[in-house]
């Protein structure tokens, strides 16, 4: 299989894919179709001839998903997972309470991630504690998933110490956070490591998948800084970015992450970033947007109409 090729043709879609099943089902953030696209790329993306690494991965629901499609590919693995495996009280209502874990006090949700992947423990190796704490030390990456870069601080972290470790013509960047209004610098950063890095698929909603073509070195990642950005280069590049994706959906996601960037240009932290209702300005259902100058155009045309037809009625 070309596995290129594959990811560009969301062979995941496929109405003859079937992905493992979990019983019970670990509870996620991803979307069904994440999940899919996650073990599909773990059983046909994945050689051997690099490391799987997973950044963020909250319950285990990505780990499993992962883990379950590199079980079938038949190969020697090994999964790397890192998160901090804390939880707060309203996750905990959201993704445990509501499907019937018992209560528990504290934050730590180390012992539940075990308890989920447990069928791929021997596998499995857990990095606890905040990323920055955990430099890569471990060879090339061939599957890298990135569901932590809520900040640019961190978002600049994995890029140093993962990203070199790429191997052209071979390795799979997933940024689960890429189609999401909160993390603008994802976006524009991606834009400035293309085509070394080519955006070739995604998932309906969140996730968009890179194919390394050209080794990421530490000048490539130098220029490609977000907090060194103009906001008129961060615009840009959003505009660029959106014109990658044939759909609308997609294209809309994008444009209302550069409306939220627009509101708030020196947010660097995914938190301190919200989105509007109303439909990106981008958007061909966009409503008109009446700034001074909008207005003194359409007042304008306005007279220019109005006079034209005073002209053509004096010439009767």
């Amino acid at each position: 299989m070309d596995v290129l090729d594959a990811v560009r043709r969301k062979a995941w879609d496929s109405r003859f894919y079937r992905a493992p099943q979990q019983t019970p089902a670990v509870p996620t953030m991803l979307t069904p179709e994440e999940g899919v696209m996650l073990s599909w790329l773990g059983e046909h993306g994945f050689t051997g001839e690099g490391a799987v690494v997973e950044l963020g991965c909250f319950l285990g629901g990505s780990t499993v998903k992962l883990a379950s499609g590199l079980a079938r590919s038949r190969r020697p693995w090994t999964l790397h997972t890192y998160d901090r495996f804390r939880i707060d009280e309203p996750n905990k209502e959201r993704f445990l309470y509501r499907n019937g874990y018992p209560r528990f006090e504290g934050e730590d949700m180390y012992p539940l991630f075990l308890q989920h992947i447990e069928p791929f423990a021997a596998n499995i190796v857990a990095h606890r504690g905040d990323v920055e704490d955990h430099p890569w030390t471990s060879g090339p990456i061939e599957i890298l998933f990135v569901d932590l870069a809520k900040t640019v601080d961190i978002h600049n972290f994995v890029l140093d110490s993962f990203f070199t470790s790429l191997i052209p013509g071979r390795s799979i960047v997933v940024q689960q956070d890429y189609l999401h209004h909160q993390t603008p610098w994802l976006i524009a950063t991606m834009e400035l490591l293309h085509p070394k890095l080519e955006l070739v698929s995604w998932t309906r909603n969140h996730s968009v998948l890179f194919f390394c073509h050209e080794a990421i070195t530490a000048s490539d990642l130098d220029r490609a800084r977000y907090e060194r950005l103009e906001r008129r280069d961060v615009v840009q590049l959003f505009r660029s970015a959106r014109e990658r994706f044939p759909f609308e959906f997609q294209r809309e996601m994008v444009a209302q992450a550069l409306d939220t960037y627009r509101a708030s240009p020196q947010a660097d932290k995914s938190y301190m970033l919200r989105a509007s209702e109303a439909p990106p300005r981008l958007s061909p259902y966009a409503a008109p947007v009446w700034t001074p100058s909008a207005i003194r155009r359409s007042a304008t045309r306005w007279v220019s109409a109005r006079l034209g037809r005073l002209r053509r009625l004096a010439r009767r």
